[in-house]
């Protein structure tokens, strides 16, 4: 018999950033996520760039 996993538990591969307000307090974070024959075991060398580019963009709104 199966459990269901508690939620967070296990997520996956993942890269985050975070958006910061005009003071430059983080306020929220951006991130991307997937299954790992998608994302890959290092996804932060694939997506890095453009998760933090993304991040420094909201923080400009």
């Amino acid at each position: 018999m199966s459990h269901p996993r508690p939620l967070g538990a296990n997520p996956g591969p993942h890269v985050s950033a975070p958006v910061r307000d005009r003071t430059g307090r983080v306020i929220a974070s951006i991130s991307v996520s997937g299954p790992i024959d998608r994302m890959g075991h290092r996804p932060g060398d694939r997506h890095a760039i453009a998760v933090l580019r993304a991040g420094q963009r909201l923080s400009g709104i």
